[in-house]
């Protein structure tokens, strides 16, 4: 399979062109997460549309592909392996 895992309603690489759960998922992410932010770049949105994320991340991942789950952490923070230790 050239384009990564795929279901049999799904040829390799790529959504079948009639659509399907990926196609769907995808256009409301573009609709629901980017375009109502005020994205407008014609490009911007058909390169959304476009790209296949649930074969870009790992499988026990690809559920997720087209949420908004953006890691957030404050601009201070670190991991705290990074911290130097207050013990002397």
């Amino acid at each position: 399979m050239a384009g990564g895992a795929c279901t049999p309603s799904e040829p390799a690489g790529r959504d079948a062109p009639q659509g399907g759960a990926h196609a769907a998922a995808r256009e409301a992410m573009v609709r629901q997460q980017i375009d109502a932010r005020g994205a407008r770049d014609p490009a911007v949105l058909a390169a959304m549309r476009a790209v296949p994320r649930h074969e870009l991340v790992a499988a026990d991942v690809r559920a997720q592909a087209y949420e908004d789950r953006a890691r957030r952490r404050s601009a201070t923070a670190r991991p705290s392996a990074s911290r130097p230790s207050s013990r002397s």
